[in-house]
């Protein structure tokens, strides 16, 4: 999806959350997506809090799911951080 951003000499900011899925008795799976750019910092830093909450939300629902049946929950981890670039535009030949 194109994006206008308007961002001659500013700063932009992108989301990097890692997350990394644990069940007993198996190897844990990480892998890392990024969110952005954004024109701000908090707009950033709240993808990261967004996917943090997502995870708690996961983490009960698994957990209960585990306890019906008896079986081993998938515990969800969640970190992340904010980056920052500095745009500088050049022409292309």
């Amino acid at each position: 999806m194109a994006r206008h951003i308007a961002a001659d000499g500013l700063e932009l900011f992108r989301a990097v959350v890692t997350e990394t899925r644990t069940r007993e008795g198996e190897e844990p799976k990480s892998f890392t997506a990024f969110y952005g750019p954004y024109n701000n910092i908090g707009t950033a830093k709240s993808m990261v809090t967004r996917e943090q909450r997502e995870a708690s939300y996961t983490n009960n629902r698994n957990a209960a799911y585990a306890r019906r049946t008896g079986t081993a929950a998938t515990v969800v981890t969640v970190s992340g951080r904010v980056e920052k670039a500095n745009v500088s535009w050049e022409p292309v030949p």
